[in-house]
């Protein structure tokens, strides 16, 4: 496919749409976050991991998200 002059175009159009969509997500996902030291340094911390840190982002959002469970949990009890 690399031979077409087309294809080249039409990826790096996917990937411009892609990272749109993914920052569209994080956007509507942290505004409907409360407004909580816990709930903001949770998400603070699994940017720093995976945006500055490069660690894999499987286990960061497992560790995050085992976090954000277990403060809901805590939280509610």
């Amino acid at each position: 496919m690399s031979r077409y002059a087309l294809t080249h175009v039409a990826l790096t159009g996917a990937a411009a749409a892609a990272v749109g969509l993914s920052l569209s997500m994080g956007i509507t996902a942290a505004r409907a976050v409360p407004r909580t030291a816990v709930p903001i340094a949770i998400m603070a911390g699994t940017f720093i991991a995976v945006a500055l840190l490069h660690w894999p982002l499987f286990w960061v959002v497992l560790a995050a998200g085992f976090a954000s469970v277990a403060y809901t949990y805590a939280a509610a009890s």
